[in-house]
């Protein structure tokens, strides 16, 4: 499952409850306002166990959610949020310095181009602000960015066989991807409370022999970018 899909179930799951409490099945609102930071808890869990790599990034959100769910239990004083943030990211930090660490090529080289094979890519940026520039031939691609920055640089990217797919998720933050003229691109996706701008001069056309990019997006509460 990847975070379209997990986004796409709980909007779902959402929508029915709410509509249940239209109906007065269930009293939904009150139940929503208590317990919406389990979501955030389940985004961590999800984000620890499918990218290894970012299992800080995992564990710092699903810390945010805790802290949330606890407030809204009267676990925690509603004011003391900051006070008990503070603590629990200093001890989460103290875990990522104590986790095995990655040589500096290969941390560089994650950030500059994270591949799953030879046209296949994954990148995925949480909490942070990053540049990713892919040089090789691509066929299919999957960027996830939450809670940060992201620029995908695809420049100096050949598609395979003249054509390639993207699925862009961006929840909380923004991307920006970056393409060469002469592209043609096939946009899909609607934003959440966000917003989805084409700036390119890339006009797709079904009968243009140009190198085609299909991006399925999905943005929730950001941005997503793109430009020549």
């Amino acid at each position: 499952m990847n975070v379209k899909s997990l986004l796409g179930i709980l909007m779902i799951a959402l929508g029915v409850l709410f509509i249940l409490s239209l109906m007065q099945v269930i009293y939904f609102e009150n139940v929503f306002s208590t317990w919406w930071p389990l979501a955030v808890m389940l985004l961590g869990l999800f984000i620890i166990a499918k990218h290894r790599r970012s299992v800080f990034s995992g564990m710092l959100v699903f810390a945010v959610g805790a802290i949330f769910q606890a407030r809204n239990l009267d676990i925690i004083p509603h004011g003391e949020f900051w006070s008990i943030f503070g603590p629990t990211l200093l001890i989460l930090f103290g875990i990522k310095i104590l986790l095995p660490s990655k040589s500096c090529k290969e941390k560089k080289s994650i950030k500059s181009n994270v591949k799953i094979n030879d046209t296949d890519f994954e990148i995925n940026t949480i909490f942070g602000n990053e540049v990713h520039r892919l040089t090789s031939d691509v066929t299919t691609g999957e960027a996830n960015t939450i809670f940060s920055q992201a620029v995908i640089d695809m420049s100096n990217a050949q598609l395979t066989n003249n054509s390639a797919s993207l699925e862009i998720n961006t929840i909380f933050g923004e991307t920006k991807l970056i393409v060469p003229e002469g592209w043609d691109l096939k946009l899909s996706g609607s934003p959440v409370f966000g917003s989805i701008e084409n700036k390119t001069r890339n006009i797709f056309s079904a009968d243009s022999n140009s190198p085609r990019l299909y991006i399925d997006a999905t943005v929730v509460f950001g941005a997503l970018k793109i430009r020549n």
